[in-house]
């Protein structure tokens, strides 16, 4: 079957595709957990509206949780494009203070669900 040396070198190939499906699964984990926070909420449903625009948006994100897509840069641009999707949802059309508020709370929580889970 494997000798030590191939199953190594197997397993070593696998290490990043795990590494950002784990990191991936880590973090929406933590955003889709109940939690009455606000800023929580926003971040939940920033992500279905973000998946609903289909295309890039939906491709990227499905490419990684798949494994399809090993590179740890893209899982950290789609993540964080979503956050910053999130606060414009927020913001437009009109800001107040207290959507302001929610949406640094927002980019708050999520670089915490990305970084705990690395």
């Amino acid at each position: 079957m494997y000798d030590g040396a191939e199953l190594h070198r197997l397993l070593f190939n696998l290490q990043p595709v795990a590494s950002t499906i784990n990191t991936l699964a880590g973090a929406l984990y933590k955003v889709f957990c109940a939690s009455p926070d606000q800023a929580r909420k926003e971040m939940r449903q920033a992500c279905f509206d973000y998946l609903s625009l289909g295309g890039l948006f939906s491709e990227g994100p499905v490419s990684l949780l798949s494994g399809l897509n090993p590179r740890p840069l893209s899982l950290v641009l789609h993540f964080f494009a979503v956050a910053i999707y999130g606060v414009g949802r927020l913001l437009l059309p009109f800001p107040s203070p207290k959507r302001v508020w929610i949406g640094a709370r927002l980019i708050s929580v999520s670089f915490k669900s990305y970084l705990y889970t690395l």
